[in-house]
């Protein structure tokens, strides 16, 4: 039997047990290492001891909401979060990327378009794992590496990815104005997330991240009809 090489360690939370078999099943063929788990305990204390690259949640649990189990595993881990659900809703859609999530998928989804969304997601992780850059701006530190981001206090601010990957879209375009839809691109770009309200909820959580003095209200600035301009001077080492 050939063994194929795996490609991401993901962690898959459901209450529907027959659902879970089968995407397992999937996914490992596919070669990723997966972990399923049906409550947020279990989920919570694989977390604590595994890293994981990516956790593929659904919203509707048995006395758990997901919403809630997102926000949580975004303050603990640095793993991609897809939520995957029945739900339709724009607000629930907004609230889960409000609370860390950074891809939204409805069931029923294709297992071909869930791999291809998980392998774009994963792609672009591993190609930002192989640069090693600090880029200093303000005060603050964003290490590239693991992808920590220290405020002038000396403390680590937790980013999603999604705040992540337009942190550095900015950092890499500084004092220039980008418009909504090139910050838009560079977020499908890297997430696969087709959700056009996407870069202004990712942008209004950045922005309170980096509120740490009067001055960092202004590092992304409105111009109006224009964009977004990331005003800060910025060194990359």
């Amino acid at each position: 039997m050939i063994k194929k090489e795996q490609t991401g360690r993901l962690l898959l939370l459901d209450d529907d047990t027959n659902f879970l078999i089968t995407l397992k099943i999937f996914l490992e063929n596919s070669g990723f290492n997966v972990t399923t788990t049906t409550t947020g305990k279990e989920a919570h204390q694989f977390l604590l001891k595994h890293n994981i690259d990516l956790i593929i949640l659904d919203i509707n649990l048995k006395n758990e909401r997901g919403t809630e189990l997102c926000r949580e595993f975004r303050e603990m881990s640095k793993a991609f979060i897809l939520m995957l659900t029945a739900i339709n809703y724009d607000d629930t859609r907004m609230l889960c990327f409000e609370h860390g999530a950074d891809n939204y998928i409805t069931k029923p989804c294709s297992n071909i378009v869930l791999l291809a969304q998980i392998k774009a997601m994963l792609k672009w992780k591993k190609l930002e794992d192989n640069k090693a850059s600090i880029y200093r701006f303000s005060g603050f530190e964003l290490n590239t590496k693991n992808t920590s981001l220290i405020n002038p206090n000396g403390n680590i601010i937790p980013l999603s990815s999604s705040e992540y990957s337009l942190l550095l879209t900015f950092l890499n375009n500084p004092q220039k104005t980008l418009s909504r839809d090139e910050l838009l691109y560079s977020l499908r770009n890297r997430h696969h997330t087709h959700y056009e309200r996407t870069v202004d909820i990712q942008l209004c959580r950045l922005r309170k991240k980096l509120n740490y003095h009067e001055s960092s209200l202004s590092l992304i600035k409105t111009i109006h009809q224009q964009g977004y301009c990331f005003t800060s001077d910025v060194i990359a080492i």
